[in-house]
């Protein structure tokens, strides 16, 4: 999973996760106490490229060649899986999208997950410690 500092902001009455390349749409309606610095994580296997997203965006690192599939390595850390050829080279800037649902929070101090449903406020659960 990729995992990286972010906070959560309201944009225009709409929360947002942002972080180095990303500026993704959440679906919380809410946000409890101080909780807008986060730990997110997002799993290489559910970003999208797609030209017209904002969600993520980057210059290509490396493209690593897995048979079926390749992992493509963003200078911002993060890296995404997809089916091979990717279609993108090292050098090039690309822009991915992610449904909000596949956006995992985690609190930055205690390491557990944060939870969130659409129409629901983030809270914190008993969830093992993420380190």
């Amino acid at each position: 999973m990729n995992l990286f500092p972010a906070v959560v902001t309201s944009t225009d009455g709409h929360l947002r996760l942002i972080a180095d390349g990303v500026d993704a749409a959440l679906d919380i309606t809410e946000v409890s106490g101080d909780a807008t610095a986060v730990v997110a994580g997002i799993r290489p296997e559910r970003l999208r490229i797609d030209d017209t997203s904002r969600d993520v965006r980057g210059r290509v690192r490396m493209v690593e060649n897995l048979g079926s599939e390749e992992l493509v390595h963003l200078e911002s850390g993060l890296c995404l899986r997809a089916a091979r050829p990717a279609g993108v080279r090292v050098g090039e800037n690309i822009a991915c999208r992610v449904d909000p649902a596949d956006i995992h929070l985690f609190d930055p101090d205690t390491g557990l997950r944060l939870t969130w449903q659409a129409s629901q406020p983030l809270s914190k659960t008993a969830a093992v410690p993420v380190h």
